[in-house]
């Protein structure tokens, strides 16, 4: 599936920390996706900022060890100690 971002009111930044580089929203601060430094042509979408998830599936989830005990995490799915797992 071909990603396309349009950015019309050039509200998104890119933070880079060396292993993955981040898209966020200026305004509002919120992370919309990610780039991880070794697979740069693979943008990950945060679901959170998607207004209909259906059809899209889950591939794994990253920092799992991290994540609060009210976080219900899909067993059903890879997980990973941080991004260099991928």
């Amino acid at each position: 599936m071909a990603l396309k971002i349009a950015d019309p009111s050039s509200q998104l930044r890119w933070y880079d920390l060396g292993y993955c580089k981040y898209g966020f929203c200026q305004t509002c601060g919120s992370r919309l996706f990610w780039r991880g430094a070794e697979h740069e042509q693979r943008t990950s979408i945060q679901s959170g900022v998607l207004d209909d998830v259906t059809g899209y599936s889950l591939e794994g989830v990253w920092f799992a060890p991290e994540a609060q005990s009210h976080h219900l995490l899909d067993e059903s799915v890879p997980h990973f100690a941080e991004n260099g797992d991928l």
